[in-house]
Order: C-alpha cells, then sequence, then structure tokens
C-alpha cells in the first residue's frame, strides 16, 4: 500500500481515547494509507472488546473479523494462511474471503491456485459462478487466452455466458475491440451476443468513438427486436435500452419499450429511462418517462447526483411517504456535502434524522437512523454522525451504525479518527462494531471487497443512486 506519511500508531490513538474527544476533527484526521500492523491491531481489540459479550451475541461479528483477518493476511502477501484461514470460516463468510484469496492467487499469477480455491466456494454463489469470476479476473490481469479457456470450460450455460460477456467488456476497455467483439460471437445465443455487442458499444462510446459504439448498439438493436420473446430477449432489451441512455438517446431506449413486451419490462425499461435523463438534466423527460419517478425520491436523487441540484430541491418537495423522503433526503444531502454546500447539506441531515425519529415502527426508526448516521460519516459530519446513532434504541442496530460510521470514515482516509473514537466507546458491542467497521473501510480502500459489490452495475449502465428503502 502507498504510505504518505507515517500512521498514528494503535497504542497512541488508545490513549488519545481516553484522554480525547469522542472524534479528531476533520481537518487533523489521517490522509494516507493504515500500516497493515495497525488494521490487525484493530481486529485484535475487536476480539478482546467481544470477550465480555456472550457467544450468541458476538457471534456475526467474530465471523466479519475473520473475513477480514484473511484480507489482512493478503495484504501482507501471505496467501497460503489466507486460505487455510479463510477454510476455517463458516457460511457466507467463509465464501467472501475465498473469493478475496482467489482473486489475490489471480494477481500473482497462480491462476491453478485460483482456480482450486474458487473450487471451493459454496452456498453464497450459484453453482460454478465463482469460477466465471476468476476467468473475469485473469482477463482484467491481461491473458486472454486463459481467461477464454477458463470460460469456455464452464458447463453451465449462465457462468459460461457472464464469464464470456466479461472477458469481451474487459478487452474493449484495454483497446482490443476486434478481440472484444470476436468474443462476443461466441455466445451461441443471439439475445446473449446483443447483451455482450450492447457492452461492447458502450466501453466505445465512452472512448470517444461515437459512430463505432453506435454501430455495434445497432447490431444489439437488431438482435433483440427480432429476437422471440422470452425472459432473456427481455434482460437484453433491458441493458441496450440503458446503454441507449448512457449515449443520450432517449428515444431509441424508449423506442425498445414496444407493444410486444410484457407490462414489467416496459415499465423497467421507462425506469432506467427516467432515471438517465433526470441526471442529465431533463426533469420534463423523466417525469413524462415514468411520473411515479418523483414521488418516491428517485428524481430528487438522480437529479442532487447530476448536479442539478435547484430542480433537485423542487423534487424533494415532491416526495410524501416518510420512508422515501428519509432516503432522498439523506442521497441528497452527501452530493451537496460533496459539492461543499454544506450547511444546507446538514439542513437536510437534520430533517431526514427529525422524520426518522418520528417514526412509529421501533424497527424502521432504528434502520433509518442508521442510514442517516452512515451518511453523515460518509461527507465527514463526524460528530453528528455519532450524535445520531447513540440515539437509536436498538442495540442490534446503534452496533451496526458504529460499525458503518467507522467504516465509511476508513474508506475515506481517517482511519485513525475512526480508531480513536471507537476505542472511546464504553460499550463492548459497539466499541468491536466500531473497530471492526475501521478495519474494514481500511481494506475497502485497499480494493478489498466482496465480489458482489464489485459485479453489481459494473459496467455503469444505468444511474448509480436509486432509492433503496430496505433495511
Amino acid at each position: 500500500m502507498r504510505q504518505c506519511r507515517k500512521p498514528v500508531p494503535l497504542l497512541a490513538l488508545v490513549v488519545l481515547a481516553v484522554a480525547g474527544p469522542a472524534f479528531l476533527p476533520a481537518t487533523t484526521a489521517w490522509s494516507g494509507d493504515p500500516e497493515v500492523a495497525d488494521i490487525s491491531e484493530a481486529l485484535t481489540q475487536a476480539v478482546t472488546a467481544l470477550r465480555s459479550v456472550p457467544a450468541d451475541d458476538a457471534l456475526g461479528l467474530t465471523r466479519a473479523i475473520g473475513v477480514a483477518r484473511v484480507r489482512v493476511l493478503l495484504l501482507e502477501g501471505n496467501r497460503q494462511a489466507a486460505g487455510q484461514a479463510a477454510t476455517a470460516l463458516v457460511y457466507r463468510f467463509r465464501d467472501q474471503a475465498l473469493m478475496s484469496v482467489a482473486f489475490a492467487q489471480v494477481a500473482a499469477g497462480d491462476v491453478d491456485a485460483a482456480l482450486a480455491t474458487a473450487a471451493l466456494v459454496g452456498g453464497a454463489y450459484r453453482l460454478e459462478a465463482p469460477i466465471a469470476y476468476v476467468a473475469w479476473a485473469v482477463a482484467k490481469q491481461g491473458d486472454t487466452t486463459r481467461a477464454l479457456e477458463i470460460a469456455q470450460g464452464l458447463q453451465r450455460d449462465d457462468n459460461r455466458v457472464l464469464a464470456l460477456g466479461d472477458i469481451a467488456v474487459t478487452q474493449a476497455e484495454s483497446g482490443d475491440m476486434a478481440g472484444a467483439t470476436a468474443t462476443a460471437e461466441v455466445l451461441t445465443s443471439p439475445v446473449e451476443r446483443a447483451v455482450a455487442l450492447a457492452d461492447i458499444a458502450l466501453v466505445q462510446f465512452r472512448a470517444g468513438d461515437r459512430a463505432t459504439a453506435t454501430a455495434a448498439l445497432g447490431r444489439a438493436d437488431a438482435i433483440v427486436r427480432n429476437a422471440p420473446l422470452s425472459p432473456a430477449r427481455n434482460y437484453a432489451l433491458l441493458v441496450t435500452a440503458e446503454v441507449h441512455a448512457q449515449f443520450q438517446d432517449f428515444a431509441g431506449a424508449l423506442a425498445l419499450a414496444s407493444s410486444r413486451e410484457t407490462s414489467s419490462t416496459q415499465k423497467s425499461i421507462r425506469w432506467n429511462l427516467s432515471m438517465a435523463q433526470a441526471v442529465a438534466g431533463d426533469v420534463p423527460g423523466a417525469l413524462k418517462a415514468d411520473s411515479s419517478i418523483k414521488r418516491d425520491g428517485n428524481l430528487a436523487a438522480s437529479l442532487a447526483e447530476g448536479g442539478h441540484l435547484g430542480a433537485a430541491r423542487k423534487a424533494l418537495n415532491q416526495v410524501r411517504d416518510d420512508q422515501d423522503r428519509i432516503e432522498a433526503l439523506r442521497h441528497v444531502a452527501v452530493v451537496l456535502a460533496k459539492r461543499q454546500e454544506r450547511n444546507e447539506s446538514a439542513q437536510l441531515f437534520q430533517s431526514a434524522r427529525r422524520i426518522a425519529t418520528s417514526l412509529r415502527d421501533p424497527g424502521w426508526r432504528a434502520c433509518r437512523l442508521r442510514k442517516v448516521a452512515a451518511s453523515q460519516a460518509e461527507v465527514t459530519f463526524d460528530a453528528e454522525a455519532l450524535d445520531t446513532a447513540t440515539t437509536i434504541g436498538l442495540d442490534s442496530e446503534r452496533t451496526r451504525a458504529f460499525r458503518e460510521i467507522a467504516r465509511a470514515q476508513a474508506v475515506n482516509g481517517r482511519f485513525a479518527a475512526a480508531v480513536t473514537w471507537a476505542m472511546a466507546q464504553t460499550g463492548p458491542l459497539t466499541r468491536a462494531g466500531a473497530l471492526l467497521g475501521a478495519a474494514e473501510g481500511a481494506l475497502q480502500a485497499a480494493g478489498y471487497a466482496d465480489v458482489h459489490a464489485i459485479k453489481v452495475n459494473r459496467y455503469r449502465r444505468r444511474s448509480s443512486v436509486y432509492i433503496n428503502v430496505a433495511c
């Protein structure tokens, strides 16, 4: 990991936690990468805190600490020990850790070991998908020949399609457009080929070659328009429509939602189109594409993400449901803070917190407050985030909030600040959760993330901001 300056030793952070404030000021927070030893020590302190907690209460955190320890070993370059530690874990924790090991083995050039590790992955991934992810990782390393060999050896059609599509896009991203197209042609199903062509077109468009991109997207369009009705065709339609929207060809995207499609497919296409139009600043077009978007907060969030702050403010006023309004408020508040509109951002966070506090159901109230607190920490409203978290009435959600706050701080380069206030917490569960979050954030900043997080919307075809009321 790069080193900007020598980090504060963890022992010093413990002293600060006892003697100083709960948070270090954002202006003096650690601005570089922490030493691997400091991340490891944070995990050790988390384990120590959990010793006074009943085993059942500590189980989830203990298993998550196990995953983080595997990633620390990988950061140290000790892949063999990391593999052994990963296999000792259980359930999804084991699978997440094993995938991290497999990716590290690919990066080190040991593809055979990566395939063997991926073969051990169990229920958190669909059958053979870990091997498909290894093929993608191998392609990312530049070995297309080996990646294609792995992909072609997959027995399940869905996983082979997944791998080949990823390889094709990776080739396009590296500038090998001819190779990308050739890989797409290997896909025997026309609609699957259309998906790959649409994604290649998006890469070409972003590289500035609009003419070639438009031609590739036209081929994808022709395939999906003429294909028989099927779930695979519906997915291909969604993808090609999303790529049209990224081109800001909104008419072309809308044209794909023809009368032949199921109502759910038409609605999905219109929904994605409206989000893209909002990001582009076409408010009337967004509302026309899907009039429901203004009521659930997605329009406000997407407008803010696109930098259209005046329109976002107006859209916020149209959101009536409390749950949706809280989510929209915190999304817009994050954007405002990142654009240095911190006073207004703080006001929106306060509004979101006030509405969350008024929710009658204790579960929803705790969930919403947690999400507000995590968003506040994301944009360095640290004291406010901690204050919000301390009002959470459910122990499990409060612990989760402390973990998410610390993770957000560490992701943004403030590992020392996160550890400092984590060590100051008197409750062993909250202290352990915050210490784990700090370690997880530092590892995430170093590039260690769950494969699901890496692969979700990995081609950025659609808006990155969706209002999600789930907890």
